[in-house]
């Protein structure tokens, strides 16, 4: 299955300072956005860590997403583990 190089996700709850943030758009992360995930990991919770990454690619400050619904959370976290994930080989058999 192809990866989306691009999400634009909607938010089940606008967030913001006046609710502006209707939706986030990601793309693709770099393998230094990648190595700072990681990094950030070891350091600090893999929420904190995910939401950093998040920040960096949508532009969205850390502050507004700690508004967001975990729903929201979840569809952003899922589009970048696809990135992480090995791909699943097609048996030719």
């Amino acid at each position: 299955m192809e990866l989306q190089d691009t999400i634009t996700i909607t938010l089940v709850k606008p967030i913001g300072e006046q609710g502006e943030i209707l939706e986030i758009t990601l793309t693709e992360p770099t393998l230094d956005q990648l190595d700072q995930l990681v990094a950030n990991s070891s350091k600090f919770s893999q929420i904190k860590a995910m939401k950093s990454l998040i920040a960096s690619i949508s532009g969205v400050s850390v502050g507004d997403l700690g508004k967001m619904s975990v729903r929201d959370f979840k569809k952003c976290q899922r589009f970048f583990e696809g990135f992480l994930e090995e791909p699943q080989e097609t048996s030719a058999n």
